[in-house]
């Protein structure tokens, strides 16, 4: 052999040597990525000077845009680059925001301290809140969209997210019936008939173990004793009508809706009372929970509640005007997530008359939603017209 072919073939063999071999296990980055996904920030993903999106654990940099001496809304509302207008080295505290959006007249922003999207918030002082065409009430409804968090009802930003796997047991709490699940066999009167039994059974099971739940030794719910003794006659009423009665088609699905809606309002308040307020209650202010519960959240304009829903894992937007922005660091300028692209807004074809018009933040809205599920169940009937009175003398600390 040739001396310029033994090179050749030395040359080869040691640059198969050095070539570097395949590594078909995960990285850790895609690993650490991943876990990431599935765990909301925490107290230590918020002092961290780099960015981070929800697919990747890359950096980005951030368009800084100096605020100007002169800020006013007009500002805000056409360059949106101004919310992150500090460097992206700056720590983060729970006041501060992984994301950040304005709201459209500029006169407010909103940020959050362990969410990655942000819900548009259901804000103005003179909404109509009336039925949709799925029998709930679009994004005043809190089983389907953030609501700000107000005295007396701060549990509702505890409600459960649907379940991810759709054949899950509890799935049924969100689903709406259709017409395979209406009977009219046997009945001898036309559009008039019975639930299935099927779907029935399936309610009273995941009912069951949440009444039993709610009703166990040592449990307290305190100020809302009465309501979560409501909760409990609206699911048992409802569970009887719909095995015992026969009734029309959209009779039945407002009774299946009644139901679940007692359903998640008393699983939420279950849970504020026997696990969110004592994770509160541990924790140290601006101390982060171990993970996010998968709730619905809420808004505030408190930095106060935003710091106590912070530390028991719930979901929190905090909205503030415009001249807060200075002393605010936002990672992430995104879009707001809009209602009718997510649930249901449109109205029936006869669109009926609002059950409550005026202010998201006014208890009244609350009572007036939860009075349609119970003016069927007569012993309730006096404790709702109430409920007005009290919600007002109520002042529920954290």
């Amino acid at each position: 052999m040739s001396r310029p072919a033994i090179q050749l073939l030395v040359s080869a063999i040691n640059a198969r040597r050095l070539r570097p071999q395949t590594d078909t296990s995960p990285s850790p980055t895609l690993q650490q990525d991943a876990k990431n996904q599935a765990q909301p920030p925490t107290s230590q993903h918020l002092n961290n000077s780099t960015t981070f999106d929800s697919r990747s654990k890359k950096r980005h940099k951030l368009t800084m845009a100096p605020l100007p001496s002169d800020l006013h809304p007009d500002m805000l509302a056409t360059n949106l680059q101004l919310l992150a207008h500090t460097p992206p080295e700056e720590p983060l505290t729970i006041y501060d925001g992984l994301v950040g959006a304005v709201i459209s007249n500029g006169d407010s922003f909103v940020t959050s301290p362990n969410a990655r999207i942000i819900p548009y918030p259901p804000l103005g002082g003179n909404r109509d809140v009336y039925i949709r065409e799925n029998l709930r009430y679009g994004d005043d409804d809190p089983l389907q969209w953030p609501q700000p968090v107000i005295p007396g009802y701060k549990y509702l930003c505890a409600i459960p997210l649907p379940p991810l796997d759709p054949t899950a047991d509890t799935a049924i709490m969100w689903w709406m019936p259709q017409k395979d699940d209406f009977d009219q066999g046997g009945v001898g009167l036309s559009g008039v008939g019975r639930f299935r039994q099927y779907s029935l059974q399936r309610l009273r099971d995941v009912s069951s173990s949440l009444l039993e739940r709610s009703q166990a030794d040592g449990l307290s719910f305190d100020y809302h004793a009465q309501r979560a003794t409501d909760y409990r006659d609206v699911i048992r009423h409802n569970l009887y009508r719909l095995e015992c009665y026969k009734s029309s088609f959209t009779t039945m699905q407002r009774s299946v809706r009644h139901l679940q809606r007692a359903y998640l309002e008393l699983t939420a308040l279950v849970e504020w009372h026997t696990t969110i307020k004592f994770r509160i209650a541990e924790l140290e202010p601006s101390q982060a929970a171990r993970s996010c519960a998968r709730t619905i959240g809420g808004f505030t304009p408190s930095p106060v509640v935003a710091d106590y829903l912070f530390r028991a894992g719930i979901r929190v937007w905090l909205i503030r005007p415009y001249s807060e922005l200075p002393n605010v660091h936002i990672r992430k300028v995104c879009a707001f997530i809009l209602p009718e692209n997510l649930i249901v807004v449109k109205a029936p074809f006869h669109r009926l008359t609002a059950i409550y018009t005026g202010s998201n933040f006014d208890p009244e809205k609350y009572i007036q939603i939860m009075r349609v599920a119970v003016l069927s169940v007569p012993r309730i009937r006096l404790v709702i017209e109430d409920e007005i009175v009290n919600s007002q003398l109520i002042q529920i600390a954290p």
